[in-house]
């Protein structure tokens, strides 16, 4: 898995075109972060915690980041 952490407000892009009906999603919310876990029918995986003051990103894939977006390197 790969592990980002971002400090700033963030947008994440797919290059692919995404049916978010078949995106299995968990949400898990406690006293210190909010996780939210998407699962993609191609395979790819995004395991997010969002914190109060940052952003942690888990992924089975490689992401780039630019301009304030990161997007999956396919």
């Amino acid at each position: 898995m790969f592990e980002y952490t971002f400090t700033n407000v963030i947008e994440v892009l797919t290059p692919f075109e995404v049916d978010f009906d078949q995106v299995k999603t968990e949400v898990t919310q406690t006293n210190d972060y909010t996780r939210n876990l998407f699962k993609y029918p191609n395979g790819l995986i995004l395991d997010t915690y969002q914190y109060r003051d940052k952003v942690v990103i888990k992924s089975n894939r490689k992401l780039e980041e630019k301009d304030g977006a990161v997007s999956v390197v396919l």
